[in-house]
């Protein structure tokens, strides 16, 4: 079995990574998502998240880590490209897509709606492709409940909806209340909103009971929208064991799912309160983007190619996602 396919993975916190200090690298070795890592796992496309907590300075955290982003391809052309429909990309070059989690990195909680969706727009404009846009993260903002609340949409988070139809973006559930999950699938059925669904980095709460991931009901409704989920290998919404991340993509595929890879790599010590109990937030064999390789020693041949980009690139393809060269 090969090691040397070329992966995509849909969700980082690689920006997150560089915003959090300025004396850190793209290149620094002893992170978990940057450049070394990328390579050693054959990651040929890696999304990463544009990312702000909901709290005052959340527009200035997004525009940074926007910033971040164009000057990984501006500074580091030999290392990093803009990912715009080509794959795999040269040896020993990522490609990369932004995408945006939580939409208060781009709207304030206290500025005209309009402004917001001004910036985005602009946001848009400056890239060939945003992957996918969460309404919220964790707790609620001005456009519905996330993760932890027991909010639906509200009426900014529908206008946004309907400001988002046929703008060649998909809305990420990954970070959603159920309520609000099943109010914007609602909204776009009622509509007819030309709006693609994925769940970017989530797994399944059949395997592990966590409000994190995904019913079985809002899994079907995902698949049913030819939407993919992206498997998470954070230890909180795994469950005790690496074991149970093979759990979880084979109850994905038994629903019948597109699965492909959503690993949430991120810097434990910027997250703390995101490690278990034992103080790690990933289990050591699967803690970095060199953990590929390994990774693929348990999957089934004829799951391989599809699960490491085959996919999450039909998906794009489908969708029409990406603008006319």
């Amino acid at each position: 079995m090969s090691h040397k396919m070329s992966i995509a993975d849909l969700h980082s916190d690689f920006l997150s990574y560089l915003d959090c200090d300025p004396d850190r690298t793209p290149f620094d070795v002893d992170s978990l998502c940057t450049y070394p890592q990328l390579i050693q796992g054959g990651v040929g496309l890696q999304t990463l998240a544009i990312y702000a907590p909901t709290e005052k300075g959340s527009v200035e955290m997004g525009e940074r880590q926007l910033k971040i982003f164009h000057s990984l391809v501006q500074e580091y052309p030999r290392q990093f490209k803009l990912f715009e429909g080509s794959f795999p990309p040269p040896e020993g070059v990522v490609a990369l897509m932004a995408a945006i989690e939580n939409s208060s990195a781009f709207c304030s909680e206290t500025e005209p709606l309009d402004s917001g969706l001004n910036r985005l727009q602009r946001w848009l404009d400056s890239l060939p492709l945003i992957a996918y846009i969460s309404l919220t993260w964790n707790g609620e903002n001005r456009f519905g409940g996330g993760t932890g609340s027991d909010r639906g949409l509200k009426e900014d988070g529908r206008t946004l909806l309907h400001w988002l139809s046929h703008k060649n973006v998909a809305v990420d559930l990954s970070h959603t209340s159920d309520p609000l999950a099943f109010d914007i699938l609602n909204e776009i059925d009622a509509y007819g909103l030309n709006i693609p669904i994925l769940a970017s980095h989530s797994n399944f709460r059949a395997i592990w009971d966590h409000p994190r991931n995904l019913s079985n009901e809002l899994a079907k409704e995902i698949i049913s929208r030819r939407g993919v989920i992206g498997l998470n290998f954070l230890r909180k919404f795994v469950g005790p064991s690496s074991d149970y991340l093979f759990r979880h993509l084979e109850h994905g595929w038994n629903l019948g799912a597109s699965m492909v890879f959503g690993a949430d790599l991120f810097e434990p010590k910027d997250f703390p309160h995101l490690a278990n109990d034992a103080g790690a937030a990933f289990f050591p064999e699967f803690a970095t983007a060199a953990c590929y390789p390994q990774f693929f020693a348990k999957i089934p041949l004829e799951r391989l190619q599809e699960l490491a980009h085959g996919k999450l690139l039909q998906f794009f393809a489908n969708k029409n996602r990406l603008k006319s060269s």
